[in-house]
């Protein structure tokens, strides 16, 4: 059984961390898995801190039999946890391996990432067998010389976007 803390699951609007507890509930009931949500930290021996920086400060303080596994809606950049929050034990995920890397290059090494497709419904949005020929931007709440920057790299780069 999963004990899954999560803020964001308690929302009555979707949004992207939201959405990312929802497809693991998903996912955890589709092949069976027990779970449950919002309980107390010790409640399980398999623990998932989702988006609550108070939950992963308190976590620290588990039994080493519990195993936690965190984020990936905990903060935006590394600079942003508590910088003497001890996290060797605990498996930070991240929703691709770009983000991953990212982490890793901003140098990040208090705990193991991994990559782990969060929020993605993968039956639904499994990959398709056709070359791709162009990308999507998905731009949201963004300033616009970001969405500037990122159209001139597609470019330089000789991709087509739309």
């Amino acid at each position: 059984m999963i004990n899954i803390i999560s803020k964001a699951y308690c929302r009555h609007y979707q949004s992207g961390p939201k959405k990312v507890v929802d497809n693991l509930v998903k996912g955890l009931e589709s092949i069976g898995y027990p779970y449950v949500i919002n309980k107390r930290l010790d409640a399980c021996k398999r623990l998932w801190i989702h988006d609550d920086l108070s939950a992963l400060q308190e976590a620290v303080h588990l039994p080493e039999e519990v195993k936690v596994v965190i984020g990936p809606n905990l903060v935006v950049m590394p600079r942003n946890l508590p910088p003497d929050l001890e996290m060797g034990r605990f498996v930070y995920i991240h929703p691709s391996e770009w983000a991953k890397k990212f982490w890793e290059d901003a140098g990040f090494a208090k705990c193991p990432i991994v990559a782990w497709p969060t929020s993605i419904d993968t039956v639904e949005f499994a990959p398709g067998s056709e070359p791709r020929t162009s990308v999507v931007v998905y731009f949201k709440q963004r300033f616009p010389e970001e969405l500037q920057y990122v159209e001139q790299e597609l470019q330089r780069r000789g991709l087509v976007y739309h």
